[in-house]
């Protein structure tokens, strides 16, 4: 693969199809409890094996694209399953065996931009059309516009380390899931990214929300703009 180095003389590899990836369009990148990376491509998952990458097969349907699903997330829970967020809906290993869960909305769009498996092991899938589900053993709670939320498109969903679930909705800003209650964050709270497409919790607990707006800090009930030369603290 090709290298290269910042000033400091780290390096920084470029991997491509060239090392395996099945495609070099690249959307989720996620490390196991074992350690090991993968990758979720426009044309399906890809495991690293510390030199290159190998296509992961989610074939379960003879109709499928032999190329794989366009996966945009990952995630794991508790036993080690793996969930992979896709165009199709939900792909699960379980003993080794893929099902495939299709999306929980009656739009008949069955992409999941994001799925997550929190502290709890609930699982959360997002939707471009039918809101945010939550299953929690056997039961299932939707959030869904008009009503709940604004917009029933959910780019991304979060848990940070207090156990509270972030998530986007389009328009809409963000909202934070605390036992039942909702509580949302938009251009009222100084939060100027109307799509939000990223959540991060930093070391120091601070958390950013970044979109095509722009770059925000959660600091305290309000959010802070952050712009190239900061304010980063």
């Amino acid at each position: 693969p090709a290298a290269s180095a910042d000033s400091s003389g780290r390096a920084f590899v470029n991997y491509t199809t060239k090392q395996g990836l099945s495609s070099d369009g690249v959307w989720a990148i996620f490390e196991t409890q074992d350690g090991t990376i993968w990758a979720g491509t426009a044309a399906g998952p890809c495991r690293f094996d510390g030199q290159g990458f190998t296509p992961f097969a989610l074939k379960v349907e003879a109709d499928m694209d032999k190329a794989g699903p366009w996966v945009l997330s990952i995630t794991q829970d508790r036993k080690g399953e793996l969930y992979f967020g896709t165009e199709m809906g939900v792909f699960k290993t379980e003993g080794g065996i893929i099902q495939r869960i299709p999306a929980p909305n009656s739009s008949g769009d069955d992409m999941v931009p994001c799925v997550l498996v929190d502290s709890k092991d609930r699982v959360w899938c997002s939707s471009m059309t039918g809101g945010l589900t939550c299953y929690e053993q056997g039961t299932v709670k939707r959030f869904t516009a008009p009503g709940d939320i604004g917009d029933n498109e959910v780019w991304t969903v979060f848990e940070d380390r207090q156990g509270h679930i972030w998530f986007c909705s389009e328009g809409f800003g963000v909202y934070r899931a605390d036992g039942g209650t909702l509580r949302n964050y938009s251009t009222a709270q100084g939060l100027g990214v109307a799509a939000v497409q990223s959540i991060h919790q930093d070391q120091a607990g601070t958390l950013w929300f970044g979109g095509g707006g722009g770059l925000y800090r959660l600091q305290g009930d309000t959010m802070a703009e952050v712009r190239r030369n900061g304010p980063w603290r």
